[in-house]
């Protein structure tokens, strides 16, 4: 009984990274402009299908959903940077890796301190000693 118990959950963690992939995989598709649905391949394929709808080239498009892909990945790129700086208006600070931080984040992703950024790496040295 003990091992049908192992059995059932191996089973129920597969379904669920399955389900995850599937998502995945049938998002990406759809950004890239298949209109088929690609659940399945996702669900059984894996990794492997994620892999491959990345790889995969963007579909056929008339001129005019080209466009209007190119359109929306503009609006996205300019929401992004409206973001960056009002993140920088409200007190944010941009790391010298390009990473732009919010206020009370007090070290970048990176590794560098707010206070190397504001005081520069010789002078935080130097308070430290």
């Amino acid at each position: 009984m003990r091992d049908m118990g192992a059995l059932v959950l191996i089973l129920v963690i597969w379904a669920c990274l399955g389900i995850v992939n599937g998502q995945i995989v049938n998002e990406i598709m759809k950004e890239k402009g298949y209109t088929k649905n690609y659940f399945w391949l996702g669900f059984f394929g894996g990794k492997g299908a994620v892999r491959h709808a990345y790889g995969r080239m963007t579909a056929l498009m008339t001129p005019e959903e080209r466009e209007a892909l190119k359109k929306k990945k503009e609006e996205k790129k300019r929401e992004m940077e409206a973001h960056k700086q009002e993140l920088i208006d409200e007190g944010g600070w941009k790391c010298p890796c390009g990473k732009v931080n919010a206020v009370y984040v007090s070290s970048c992703a990176c590794g560098m301190s707010k206070r190397e950024v504001k005081y520069g790496q010789a002078a935080v040295e130097q308070k430290e000693e």
